[in-house]
């Protein structure tokens, strides 16, 4: 039995609700169970029950053990003066308030019917042949309550992305310019390179990049060099030679020290994803956009997004992968791939607190662009998908990650809106 479990009873009333008695054999009757509590103090909130028919309005705590309340020194917390009621699995020792009364106290395992235990056992049976917990249900889905959670699901990773964003804007000191820049810098790093990339850009000084716009080789050459893509030894071509003393006269004119980031990995990256390229089209980008923010303030569809980011690395990427390593003429434009991870990771979270900012609600306008985009294909997705979960594009991927990630792989059956579905 675990807490959680008791959470999912009690809120959901998942007994025999008729006929209750406390454990010391007065009648008990529910008439609210209350409000689930996310924060420190009972688990809910404004409850009330009669007892004997008297009325009690206050606080509901839960707990496997009703030792438990003196275990976890509740008896010391005035935030627990006000609990009406102790709902426990079981009750091994008798609870008082710190006035002297004993707590009424409704032992669950009592009142709860055993179909409810096992389909929550074999909700949550470990199986090493299973995605998720739920993958033997997954056919049998409603998608009237499937649908409404993906978007809930969506809307979840957004603000989380949101918070994190928010939090990057402390750090900038409401610079938004700069915001952009250490998010869409960090987006370039992808996920082997992405901190890296992050720390790079918050710690820069962003005053040099306002002076390089404009200028894609200094720019290229300040960035290669202080990822320590400058330091190898033993490389003969000339483009690394050049990028090398301009770098020297940068970090001369703006006192800058030694790069102290990690260098990027290149190690289970494809080609076409080397830091080299990926540094070079970022360079690129900003040096066509004097204005970023503005423009991608005041876009709103997916062609006019594309547009803005089509571009490429310099002409000399397109015929290398690294330093002095000449390959087959290439392509270096983003693709429609790349340009969707932007959006979804660097343009939505930015509008999105930008309007939260001005009292704007840009959700429906950001649903849209998002709907718009191409679903992820990535190991997630694909084995949503092939349990039947209908993801069609970008805003249904994005919610699955975010079920897998925060929901299936934690267990959180019980919070989630399908295990409910199966549980109920």
């Amino acid at each position: 039995m675990r807490e959680r479990l008791l959470h999912f009873l009690w809120k959901h009333q998942k007994f025999r609700s008729t006929r209750l008695r406390t454990s010391n054999g007065e009648l008990l009757q529910i008439i609210d169970p209350g409000t689930y509590n996310l924060h420190s103090g009972p688990d809910f909130l404004n409850a009330s029950i009669e007892i004997d028919k008297q009325l009690w309005a206050g606080n509901v705590e839960l707990h496997k053990r009703s030792s438990d309340w003196y275990a976890h020194d509740h008896q010391t917390d005035k935030n627990y003066n006000n609990v009406i009621l102790h709902v426990v699995w079981e009750a091994d020792k008798k609870v008082y308030w710190s006035s002297g009364g004993e707590i009424p106290t409704l032992i669950l395992k009592d009142v709860v019917e055993e179909n409810i235990l096992d389909n929550y056992r074999n909700l949550l049976l470990k199986s090493d042949n299973k995605f998720i917990n739920c993958e033997p249900y997954a056919a049998d889905l409603d998608l009237f309550v499937m649908l409404p959670w993906l978007e809930h699901l969506f809307r979840e990773r957004l603000e989380a992305k949101t918070s994190e964003a928010d939090l990057l804007l402390k750090v900038t000191d409401g610079d938004w310019e700069r915001l952009l820049f250490i998010m869409l810098l960090a987006n370039f790093g992808q996920q082997l390179n992405r901190s890296g990339f992050l720390s790079m850009a918050r710690t820069l000084d962003f005053n040099i990049i306002r002076g390089l716009r404009g200028k894609s080789f200094q720019l290229e050459s300040l960035l290669f060099g202080l990822s320590g893509l400058l330091n190898k030894e033993g490389v003969e071509d000339n483009y690394f030679d050049i990028l090398k003393t301009e770098f020297a006269f940068l970090c001369k004119k703006h006192q800058l020290s030694e790069p102290v980031y990690k260098t990027p990995e290149f190690m289970r990256v494809r080609p076409s994803n080397f830091p080299t390229r990926r540094l070079s089209q970022f360079a690129v980008l900003y040096s066509k956009n004097i204005n970023l923010f503005s423009r991608i303030i005041s876009l709103w569809s997916k062609k006019d997004f594309y547009e803005l980011f089509t571009i490429g690395a310099s002409t000399y990427w397109q015929g290398h992968y690294n330093f002095g390593k000449p390959s087959l003429y290439k392509r270096t434009k983003l693709s429609k791939a790349f340009i969707d991870s932007i959006i979804i990771n660097t343009v939505l979270p930015v509008k999105n607190l930008y309007g939260k900012k001005r009292g704007n609600n840009n959700y429906p306008k950001l649903r849209k662009l998002v709907s718009e985009l191409s679903r992820e294909d990535n190991r997630i997705v694909r084995q949503y998908r092939s349990l039947g979960f209908p993801v069609h594009h970008a805003l249904d991927s994005q919610a699955v990650i975010q079920l897998y990630r925060s929901y299936c792989k934690r267990n959180r059956c019980l919070e989630c809106a399908l295990g409910n579905q199966i549980l109920n």
